[in-house]
């Protein structure tokens, strides 16, 4: 199964070397093709050794160490959840039936709150 960060990276990646070839098939200068070619496999080679690196440091991180601080797994049911808006900490608190709660810090953007 394909990690999901894995892909994403993957996905980033692709992206910006399409992005890149777009943009520089698109400019007009004097450089001869040849030079362009080696050049992009010098780009491409250099974007292929950061997203290995990327990929050995989030491999090397606990699971936990990925999450934010503020959000714990929980293997137990929700006794309830408050939101709380209008005030200097505009947050979604929710309550575990372990007597622990979990805090995520919302805003609002345009006409929707967003939390966590």
């Amino acid at each position: 199964m394909i990690n999901k960060v894995s892909f994403l990276t993957f996905f980033s990646v692709l992206t910006t070397i399409l992005g890149i070839a777009i943009v520089s098939g698109c400019a007009k200068d004097s450089t001869p093709i040849g030079n362009k070619s080696t050049q992009y496999i010098k780009d491409i080679k250099e974007l292929t050794l950061k997203l290995a690196k990327l990929e050995e440091s989030i491999n090397k991180k606990e699971p936990n160490d990925r999450l934010n601080s503020s959000i714990q797994l929980h293997s137990n049911l929700i006794k309830y959840i408050t939101l709380r808006v209008g005030s200097s900490d505009d947050r979604l608190r929710i309550y575990w039936s372990d007597n622990s709660s979990t805090n995520l810090p919302c805003k609002k953007e345009q006409s929707t709150w967003i939390c966590g």
